[in-house]
């Protein structure tokens, strides 16, 4: 469990198979996150420099969260 007081930030990790074959079909350019014990949505920029996706969107894994202290 993650809990962040105000001002905190928190970070989680993305996993993914990465496709170098220059045919990957999947160029997402955000990430729709719902924050543990939240019912609403976060949009977050895709992370730069992150490489193609091989698959579909459905295959990129999230990890846990963790604060940045």
């Amino acid at each position: 469990v993650t809990t962040l007081k105000p001002g905190d930030a928190a970070v989680f990790d993305l996993a993914y198979t990465l496709d170098n074959s220059g045919n990957s079909l999947s160029s997402p350019t955000n990430i729709i996150v719902t924050p543990p014990n939240e019912t609403h949505t976060v949009t977050l920029d895709w992370p730069a420099g992150a490489g193609d996706i091989k698959g579909a969107y459905t295959d990129v894994q999230v990890y846990p969260t963790h604060t940045t202290k």
